[in-house]
């Protein structure tokens, strides 16, 4: 199969350094293959150091890949990456969740953990909502992950507590977060994603191990897929909905969609966080 693609990226502010990564491999022989990851940092960290850790490590998932071309490795890449970053003591203070697909014959593999998305738009232009998401965020609110982390919060070394910003609890609830115990009370400094690389202080509730899933891509002819950091989520549901006002060729293709992208990428309704968005399509 033949898959085309276009990245969208911007950092929250245009004068700042976005603190996500990604990587795209798309050449003839190879497996389309692309990471995105959203890097975090505690508050003496650099957004600059969260950025070259995004990058380094999507840069190093994409070679892991590319010595095998084997998505059933998904795993094992995901364990030499934690590996990597807890033997590195200039990683402290900085995390990031991350979700790769590759496209193998007629299936798409996607390896996930954290809240990173893959949307894929609807398959009428008609009716109902203009895309679909299907990951399913690595959060509190997931039943599978609270269930998950049932046992470090039976041994008391890990909780989730409903935060809010302190400013009215309807208007700035921040879901509910993952903490440590330190020093015999829960951690001021908290987690929305319960997967993800770094923020040894979490670790081991807070785990690599990806979630795994494939997909058979001749259900989806014809569909656009978006694969984003949360901060792209919107913007990506927004430009999959317009495509359905219209029935025009054009409104249904990539470089529709990036184009839209692009000019409401600076959007502050569309951009509350750091977005990288790479869409593509397989044929």
């Amino acid at each position: 199969m033949t898959v085309e693609c276009t990245v969208v990226a911007a950092p929250y502010k245009k004068d700042e350094v976005s603190e996500d990564g990604f990587v795209v491999v798309s050449r003839p022989n190879v497996p389309f293959f692309v990471a995105v990851v959203d890097g975090h940092r505690t508050a003496n960290v650099s957004k600059e150091r969260a950025s070259n850790f995004s990058g380094l490590l999507a840069s190093f998932l994409s070679a892991e890949f590319q010595k095998h071309c084997d998505p059933s490795r998904f795993a094992e890449m995901f364990e030499a990456a934690r590996e990597r970053v807890n033997a590195n003591p200039n990683y402290r203070g900085i995390g990031a969740v991350v979700t790769c697909v590759a496209v193998v014959g007629d299936k798409l593999h996607l390896a996930q953990a954290g809240d990173c998305q893959l949307h894929v738009s609807a398959k009428s232009n008609k009716f109902g909502s203009g895309s679909r998401l299907l990951t399913r965020d690595h959060v509190g609110e997931n039943q599978v992950e609270a269930e998950r982390l049932q046992p470090f919060i039976k041994a008391g070394t890990h909780m989730l507590l409903m935060d809010t910003s302190g400013t009215g609890f309807m208007d700035s609830y921040l879901g509910l977060r993952l903490h440590f115990k330190e020093h015999g009370k829960w951690s001021y400094g908290s987690l929305q994603p319960t997967r993800g690389f770094g923020d040894h202080q979490f670790q081991p509730a807070f785990t690599h191990v990806p979630e795994t899933r494939v997909f058979d891509l001749n259900e989806y002819e014809g569909q656009l897929f978006a694969l984003c950091s949360d901060g792209g989520s919107k913007l990506v549901r927004k430009v999959f909905a317009m495509m359905r006002h219209d029935n025009e060729e054009d409104r249904s293709s990539l470089k529709y969609v990036t184009e839209q992208a692009e000019l409401l990428k600076y959007k502050r309704r569309f951009n509350d966080d750091d977005l990288t968005i790479v869409f593509f399509q397989v044929s």
